[in-house]
């Protein structure tokens, strides 16, 4: 199994992989919904902090919550079951772990203190988060016109993202 090597920004596995080895090595179950909702937080930290976004994927506002599309379909093996392992993908007819270099320290210490401050929390509790009034997943469906439980595909800004993130999230 070879690993593959990434530079920022990263893939949405690559970010997902970390939680999921904060969670085994806690010993603290982590669950799709809430990879996918710590993934979205360390993202808009990131674009908060340092002024880039950790992850290479568009956000989107999905009817559940804030979503990185290729993400949510590696999650999708595990139900809302616990992962109890790394995800693998699909790379040049191998598999690769996708994973974040040990000298990027930025990017490690930032998903520690996410997964510290956060890593508690239920999928259902950081959904709830992610949903508040003034939240960029509410922001951009509110402007859509998209009403409460109805799908949509729609983008969540990364500026959106960083204002929101500097003006209410601390970690």
């Amino acid at each position: 199994m070879g690993y593959q090597k990434t530079e920022p920004p990263y893939s949405s596995g690559a970010i997902a992989n970390r939680l999921i080895l904060n969670s085994l090595n806690d010993d603290r179950p982590i669950d799709p919904m809430q990879t996918q909702k710590l993934a979205y937080i360390a993202n808009g930290r990131c674009l908060c902090d340092q002024n880039r976004p950790l992850i290479n994927e568009r956000v989107k506002a999905w009817r559940h919550g804030p979503v990185f599309p290729s993400l949510y379909h590696e999650l999708s093996v595990f139900g809302n079951k616990p992962i109890k392992r790394p995800l693998f993908s699909a790379h040049g007819g191998t598999f690769a772990i996708s994973e974040i270099p040990a000298n990027d320290r930025d990017s490690l210490d930032l998903l520690s203190r996410v997964w510290n401050s956060f890593g508690h929390l239920s999928g259902v509790q950081l959904s709830r988060l992610a949903h508040l009034p003034g939240s960029p997943w509410f922001e951009v469906r509110a402007r859509a016109g998209v009403k409460e439980g109805m799908t949509s595909d729609i983008e969540i800004p990364a500026e959106l993202m960083k204002e929101y993130f500097r003006d209410n999230f601390i970690c």
